[in-house]
């Protein structure tokens, strides 16, 4: 079954119900009007309820008490803004999903989701085939490999050292996080395309015929975001070793 056909709120008036149980986000909603008020008075600010029909859209109401709610607090917010300026006002509740297009480029001035946009994401690829994945990659550190060399014992240990590289290899600098926007999402974008590099083939093989170039997408830019963060390295063990 598809998943726009059972994500929606439990319905009815029984004691279980969305009706019966959507106080957290009836106090949601409410806190938020600070935020909101603020967000009207931006609009406002381009005289924008002067010149044009301010259309204004609420995602994910679900049924119940808080169905109407932010609507009703946008018309007391203008209201309060406007006072006797404040036009005509035309509501319509529309059963149905949000999970695909809904209006036309350029058609709204406001958007409003509480506690709905979580339910848009899309796992790109099967649960089951997350769940079997398997990298077959191990990064000991130093004395790990000591041990196993020592343990083993075919070979004498002629010297071990270790060194760092960053994630983009490009990137000579290792202690400053102030880079520019410009090159943070360039660090990102190298990183990632390092990583690529190595793992496609794995990755294909394993998961078939999926989107790489959105996943490499996503990926550059959680990367861009933790390199500007921390610049996190490579950590590489150089070993020498004379068989006994």
């Amino acid at each position: 079954m598809a998943l726009v056909n059972i994500l929606h709120m439990t319905i009815g008036h029984e004691d279980s119900s969305y009706a019966k149980n959507s106080l957290l986000q009836k106090i949601a909603i409410q806190k938020a009007i600070p935020a909101l008020r603020r967000t009207i008075q931006r609009i406002d600010s381009h005289d924008i309820f002067l010149d044009s029909c301010v259309k204004i859209a609420d995602l994910g109401c679900s049924s119940g008490p808080n169905t109407l709610l932010f609507v009703s607090n946008i018309i007391d917010i203008v209201i309060e803004e406007k006072g006797e300026n404040f036009g005509p006002c035309f509501v319509s509740a529309v059963p149905g999903s949000f999970y695909g297009r809904l209006f036309p480029d350029l058609s709204l001035h406001l958007v409003h989701s509480s506690f709905s946009v979580h339910w848009l994401s899309q796992g790109l690829v099967r649960e089951s085939d997350i769940n079997s994945f398997n990298v077959p990659i191990y990064h000991p550190c130093v004395n790990e490999v000591r041990d196993v060399i020592q343990n083993e014992g075919s070979f004498s240990l002629d010297g071990l050292t270790d060194f760092q590289i960053n994630w983009d290899p490009h990137d000579t600098d290792y202690t400053h996080t102030n880079d520019s926007i410009e090159l943070i999402h360039k660090h990102g974008r190298n990183a990632a395309k390092l990583v690529r590099a190595v793992t496609e083939p794995l990755l294909t093989s394993h998961f078939g015929n999926f989107n790489v170039d959105l996943l490499f997408n996503k990926y550059e830019k959680r990367l861009a975001e933790s390199l500007a963060k921390k610049k996190t390295r490579f950590f590489c063990v150089v070993v020498s070793l004379t068989k006994k």
